[in-house]
């Protein structure tokens, strides 16, 4: 009966986690066919009109800032619309998007939860370009 009783909380465990969940103060998306997870910092700060979340991860060396100008909460901002921004690190190479979106798909007092995706050259050669996909994020707010 207990190895049952073992079987099934295990079972359940499984069944109700979600790929899509993550931790807040924690992150992860797509680069290309290899996924990387920020677990190093996951911070937002949320200004008058403007929220910024940083994701960074020591090894190996990233960090992404995802800026959105005249935010207004829960929503789709999008770098082609100048309401979003993608600056990404990847140890000593700095890419800036050209196009992509955020999704803020929840937010209140201490978290702040996303979805984004974008394409970005590296500012110091054209040809180096990467792209983000299914990207996640659960920032911790930081005190304005």
């Amino acid at each position: 009966m207990k190895k049952l009783l073992v079987f099934f909380i295990i079972a359940l465990f499984f069944v109700s986690c979600s790929k899509d969940e993550i931790k807040p103060g924690t992150g992860k998306c797509m680069f290309g066919k290899e996924e990387t997870n920020f677990k190093t910092s996951c911070i937002a700060v949320i200004t008058s009109d403007k929220l910024v979340v940083t994701l960074s991860n020591l090894l190996p060396l990233r960090n992404l800032i995802i800026t959105i100008s005249d935010y207004k909460g829960t929503g789709t901002y999008t770098v082609e619309s100048n309401y979003a921004s993608f600056d990404y690190e990847d140890g000593f190479k700095i890419y800036g998007a050209e196009k992509g979106k955020v999704e803020i798909t929840s937010a209140d007092d201490q978290i702040i939860e996303g979805k984004f995706s974008f394409t970005a050259k590296n500012n110091s050669d054209s040809n180096d370009v990467v792209e983000v996909t299914d990207g996640l994020f659960s920032a911790k707010i930081q005190s304005k």
